[in-house]
Formats: structure tokens, C-alpha cells, sequence
């Protein structure tokens, strides 16, 4: 418990027992010295051949001998001083939304690359972004979901970031169904066709933010997709539920849209798809970013770890140094105090 700026534990049994001690010697002290001093007279007499100093003196030794009391009472509950502080750390909780449908896994961008086969696919460039991100912030607690047709979380919240970085490996991603095939073909003639829901992933995220036990109010919800919708549209909603979350549940929302093209269209109409992409977020206040060719995740990964603000967490640190011995001694004090004034205390003929 905390009073202003002192807590107390109430956990030192050693200091209710002194307390117990020293009561029982002052009652015991008082007691005896009651008997000794007790004469065969009114309390009318005694109180009119009491002289004024007399009269003070006894006051004093009263609240000296009170004041001894309290403190040694204080001293039992093991005071200590409350230091408030607040702390910041590198320290975040990060949730990456990613879009594992069909569009992200099927196809390459440029037959002509010599980059290997997994890093041709949206899905393989996300995977990329991802992990450098991680690298990049190292500490953070990463969890990962994936939105498809469905929604499930692959890992929970880890600051152990290679089992985020293990899950988005290339063997982890491709059909099972197909593992006697090599990867390039699973992935670009065989990879499964999955729908896109994100609207629900997005509000299965939001859901697993805020249901969880270790919930805090500081977390931060990446979304890792292509925009595209089933049908092949773009995606509107996106943007405008990353908003609401922002708004709404003060989750911290990006946008990384993975806007490389497997489809045989020319430079200009990829530059405009990619234009489109980006024009979803205008009038939001939600920071997207692009992912174009492999080239270019170093530095939006980059962006965003720098982006990402540092957790403030407010919290009480409390002294070490109990007060509880400077009490006991200030009640030493007090009760020595009150037993020479009553010692001196003038006897009464």
C-alpha cells in the first residue's frame, strides 16, 4: 500500500515483534513506577500541590512516551520511500498481418531474375520485409497472423524473433501436397488459390490485441498485403479499418502494400496499379509504404523500425533502504527522552 510518498509492506515480522517487546516494557516501566509513587491521598490534594512545571513536565513525558509508541507502531510496518519514475524502453508489441492468399504466392514478377524463386512472389518479398524488420528490432515482442480465406495465428507474441523468422521460411510457405516438386514450380504453377478476406484477418487481429492477457494499449498492427480482393479489385476497406483501429483502440496501424506485378502488363500500367494501391490511404492517417522489387525492402524496413516509437511505461520504483530502522531508532530516542523526564519527575512528600 501506498501512502503519499512511503509504502508499506506490512511483511517484517521481526518488526511486529520488537513493537509487541517494546510496549510491554514501557506498560510494565509505567506500571512499576505508578506503584512506587502512589500515596495515601486524594487526587484533589495531589493535584493542588502539583506545581505548573510539574503539571508540564507529566505532559511532556505523556507525549513523548505517545509519540515513541506510534513510531515504534510505524517501524513494525516496515516503511520504505516510493520513488515514481518513469522508464522508457526500446521494448514494443508487434502484430504482423499477413496476407498468405493466392495472389501472394502465385507467380513472378520477372522471369529473367537470377534472385531465387521464393524471393520472385509477393509472398516471398513480404517474408523479406518482415524478417529484416525483426532484425531490426531486436527485443520487441513480434506475434504473426495469417489471413486468407480463413485466419489463424502462427505465433503469439515472442521477443524470440527467429520463430517468426522460421515460419516465413520457404518450406514453411509452399503445399505440402506438392513437396516433391521443386519450390519454383510449386509456387508458380501449383501454389494452393486462396481467397482474400482481409476485413475479417483485420478484426481477427484487432480481437487477439485486445483479448490478450498481456494486452497494454501500446501495441502495433502491421498489415503485410498485395490490396487485392478475390475478384481482383482493389481492396478499399483496408485502409479505412486500419484508420478505425487507430481511432477507436489507439492500436498503431502500417500498411506495407507489395505492389510488384506478376501479370504480363507494361511498366506504365504496373506504376499505375501501384499508384492506385497507394491512393487508397488518402485522406487516412495510417503511413504505407510499398514493396516494388527486393531492392527496395532494406530501406522501407528501415522506415518503419525507425518509424516506430519507443514504449513509454510508467512505473513505481521503490528504495531498497527500509526507513523502518530510523523509525526504530527515533522511537529509542523518544522513549529514553520520556524516561529521563520521568526520572526527574519531582517526588511528592
Amino acid at each position: 500500500m501506498i501512502v503519499g510518498p512511503i509504502f508499506i509492506s506490512f511483511a517484517s515480522p521481526f518488526f511486529v515483534c520488537v513493537a509487541i517487546v517494546i510496549l510491554t516494557l514501557i506498560y510494565f516501566l509505567y506500571a512499576r513506577r505508578k506503584k512506587h509513587n502512589e500515596i495515601p491521598t486524594t487526587k484533589g490534594f495531589l493535584l493542588n500541590k502539583m506545581s505548573t512545571k510539574m503539571r508540564l513536565v507529566k505532559i511532556l513525558t505523556f507525549i513523548l512516551s505517545s509519540a515513541a509508541i506510534l513510531i515504534f507502531i510505524s517501524a513494525s510496518l516496515d516503511p520504505r520511500l516510493a520513488k515514481y519514475e518513469t522508464n522508457s524502453t526500446q521494448s514494443r508489441r508487434i502484430l504482423i498481418l499477413f496476407d498468405g492468399s493466392g495472389s501472394m504466392t502465385v507467380g513472378f514478377d520477372d522471369s529473367n531474375s537470377p534472385l531465387p524463386s521464393y524471393e520472385k512472389t509477393r509472398m516471398g518479398r513480404a517474408g523479406i520485409f518482415v524478417r529484416k524488420l525483426v532484425e531490426k528490432r531486436e527485443g520487441d515482442a513480434f506475434s504473426l497472423i495469417f489471413f486468407d480465406s480463413n485466419s489463424y495465428i502462427s505465433r503469439d507474441f515472442t521477443t524470440d524473433g527467429k520463430q517468426i523468422i522460421e515460419v516465413l521460411q520457404p518450406e514453411r510457405l509452399a503445399s505440402a501436397s506438392l513437396e516433391n516438386l521443386s519450390e519454383a514450380l510449386r509456387l508458380k504453377e501449383d501454389a494452393e488459390a486462396k481467397g482474400t478476406q482481409s476485413e475479417k484477418g483485420l478484426f481477427f487481429a484487432k480481437d487477439f490485441i485486445l483479448s490478450h492477457n498481456g494486452y497494454r494499449g501500446d501495441e502495433i498492427l502491421v498489415y503485410v498485403g498485395d490490396l487485392e480482393l478475390q475478384n481482383y479489385g482493389l481492396d478499399r476497406k483496408v485502409p479505412v479499418i486500419l484508420q478505425k483501429f487507430k481511432d477507436e483502440y489507439q492500436i498503431k496501424t502500417y500498411a506495407v502494400a507489395i505492389t510488384s506485378d506478376y501479370t504480363k502488363i507494361t511498366d506504365e500500367e504496373r506504376r499505375q496499379l501501384s499508384s492506385q494501391k497507394l491512393g487508397l490511404f488518402s485522406g487516412t492517417s495510417v503511413p504505407v509504404y510499398k514493396i516494388e522489387d527486393v531492392n527496395s525492402i532494406e530501406e522501407i524496413s528501415n522506415l518503419i523500425a525507425k518509424d516506430i516509437p519507443t514504449a513509454t511505461l510508467h512505473k513505481t520504483v521503490l528504495d531498497q533502504k527500509s526507513l523502518a530502522l530510523y523509525f526504530l531508532m527515533a522511537g529509542f530516542v523518544f522513549i529514553a527522552f520520556a524516561i529521563v523526564v520521568s526520572e526527574k519527575f519531582p517526588k511528592i512528600p
